[in-house]
């Protein structure tokens, strides 16, 4: 550990094979070493040396990250089972997450969905936008949602297993156990016209809403049709 007074700052210089900590920031050599990607200095590259705090370790590539012992003991990369990751990886685990969190939110419409295609054998739904709040039925106020998602169907007679697209959107009347208004629409161009139609005539009110992408989005946006 070398120790150096530079103006009015005192600077500890921790020196390694790896890199260089100075004031708390970490540096990560290029050359034999992985070069890092940093998100708070713009000038890191011109200089050679990259720049970022110990908690936005991002490696420039996967096989970077597998071989890495510096940004292994990285606090955040820890986290993520000892080893540092990529941005687009970082962005799927995040993208991931906020999927699932969503799938549990509406699972008993996904559910629905799924018994539709009762006929064939089916995948699991592949959740891709979601909005859920409250409906009216009779006057009442009860839990609704309309969901996309995405089905891998198994048909036999055609021997062929191909993704479909579907939408749904339904009222969930808890205390009698029953449905109510429930609708199932084609991902075409005039889906946000449906919907909309089927928003204001139960009077749904969305409290959240998850999308996949924004050409998935339930806000009225008509999607782009599935191949």
């Amino acid at each position: 550990m070398l120790s150096a007074k530079v103006g009015a700052k005192h600077v500890l210089l921790a020196v390694g094979l790896l890199g260089v900590a100075v004031g708390g920031v970490f540096y990560a050599s290029q050359g034999s070493k992985p070069d890092f990607l940093c998100r708070m200095e713009v000038g890191c590259k011109e200089r050679g040396l990259c720049a970022g705090t110990r908690d936005s370790c991002i490696a420039a590539s996967d096989q970077d990250c597998a071989s890495s012992e510096a940004c292994a003991k990285d606090k955040e990369c820890v986290q993520h089972g000892g080893r540092c990751v990529t941005e687009a990886t970082r962005a799927a685990i995040a993208t991931m997450a906020a999927q699932q969190s969503a799938s549990k939110e509406v699972a008993d419409y996904l559910k629905l969905a799924v018994h539709d295609y009762r006929q064939f054998g089916t995948s699991d739904p592949l959740l891709e936008a979601a909005e859920w709040g409250t409906a009216k039925f009779n006057g009442r106020t009860l839990p609704a949602a309309i969901i996309r998602a995405n089905i891998t169907i198994t048909d036999r007679l055609a021997g062929e297993r191909r993704p479909t697209c579907t939408v749904l959107a339904a009222i969930n009347d808890q205390e009698f156990k029953m449905w109510r208004a429930k609708e199932g629409f084609m991902c075409k161009e005039k889906l946000g016209g449906e919907l909309a139609d089927w928003r204001s005539r139960n009077e749904f009110r969305a409290t959240a809403s998850w999308a996949q992408t924004p050409a998935v989005a339930l806000n009225g946006t008509p999607p782009e049709p599935s191949p």
